[in-house]
């Protein structure tokens, strides 16, 4: 069984903790029982930690530091703060709302084997930026788009 981990702030009252209550719920459905899925919650600047966690997900908490590398290392969050952690590294963030982002960025994206992000739009402000400064892009970059099906 692989094991991964999920870094994210998933008990706050915040849009990335939202995002990653949606993102952490598909992958259990999806691969809880190949993935021994772990969670580690972290902070969202000043956001509280209280969003009702259920006991379920409390059961997967584990603390600082991990004590074994994970096969898979996902972090959800804005990609100045991934770290490369896992075998395999995956980004899960909403980007930008601009049409440029820090040229940081690119390099902290490149670290991650794939990265995450919910429109065409994030990915080409990732594509034109890296161009913008004769960078280039190393990781895969996935578009899961979010949507609103009524």
């Amino acid at each position: 069984m692989l094991k991964a981990v999920i870094s994210s702030p998933f008990a706050t009252q915040s849009g990335y903790g939202h995002h990653a209550r949606e993102f952490i719920t598909n992958i259990i459905e999806r691969k809880g029982t190949e993935w021994d899925i772990k969670l580690l919650s972290m902070p969202w600047g000043h956001t509280p930690f209280t969003y009702p966690v259920p006991n379920e997900w409390r059961q997967r908490i584990v603390p600082l530091p991990l004590t074994e590398q994970p096969d898979i290392w996902v972090q959800i969050t804005v990609p100045n703060e991934f770290q490369p952690v896992g075998k395999v590294n995956i980004g899960v963030t909403a980007g930008t709302e601009g049409d440029v982002c820090p040229a940081e960025w690119i390099d902290k994206i490149n670290q991650m084997q794939i990265t995450v992000v919910p429109s065409n739009f994030t990915k080409q402000v990732f594509i034109n930026t890296a161009k913008q400064h004769n960078k280039q892009i190393t990781t895969n970059i996935l578009v899961v788009s979010e949507c609103f099906d009524d």
